[in-house]
């Protein structure tokens, strides 16, 4: 008798996990273990039968302890399963917001090389413009002492090339003086030599 009773039991307690299938195979085997303790009951003497009684009631009270306890368990079960899937969820997510973040931080960081690149190739032009604006300084600066040098070249110039004409037209004077004198001596010559 006790043993069929902890069979029951232990039909009851061994396939905690596997479902509502499995609670109503349960209450099956459940009904013909006590329909087969209540035929044997019918067989026994009343001293039996009331100690029996005892017996059963305990056994029904474990049963039904036994019971509430495995539908608790069941319902732990079902709400662990519910916290899993519910942790499997945030747990995608998480790994889903860690890929978009690392995307974020391979994009930032392309960004920042390229930002600092372009850092880069523009402290260049703002040194060549400095180094422009340098040299147009200095010759800003040294404009006038050009323009002075210009001047004075200028004015050697027009100082050399006004004594060159007045030098040409001498030798063009001179020259023609002495084509003059030649052509006397020539002439002057012809005429003592027809005289002669």
């Amino acid at each position: 008798m006790i043993t069929k009773s902890l069979q029951s039991v232990k039909l009851q307690e061994s396939p905690i996990q596997k479902g509502k299938d499995d609670q109503t195979k349960k209450k099956k085997i459940n009904r013909v273990v006590f329909k087969t303790e209540i035929d044997e009951n019918k067989n026994l003497p009343l001293g039996f039968q009331t100690q029996r009684k005892s017996y059963d009631c305990v056994a029904v009270e474990n049963k039904i302890s036994s019971f509430n306890l495995i539908s608790s368990m069941f319902e732990l079960e079902s709400k662990n399963l519910d916290l899993y899937m519910d942790l499997q969820n945030k747990t995608t997510l998480i790994q889903q917001m860690k890929t978009q973040i690392e995307q974020q931080q391979i994009r930032h960081q392309q960004q920042i090389r390229q930002h600092s690149q372009e850092k880069k190739e523009l402290l260049l032009k703002i040194q060549n413009l400095e180094k422009q604006c340098e040299q147009q300084k200095k010759y800003i600066e040294q404009q006038p002492q050009y323009e002075f040098e210009a001047q004075e070249w200028k004015s050697r110039f027009l100082k050399l090339n006004k004594q060159f004409h007045l030098q040409q037209e001498t030798l063009v004077r001179l020259e023609a003086e002495q084509q003059s004198s030649q052509r006397r001596r020539i002439d002057g010559y012809n005429f003592l030599n027809q005289q002669n």
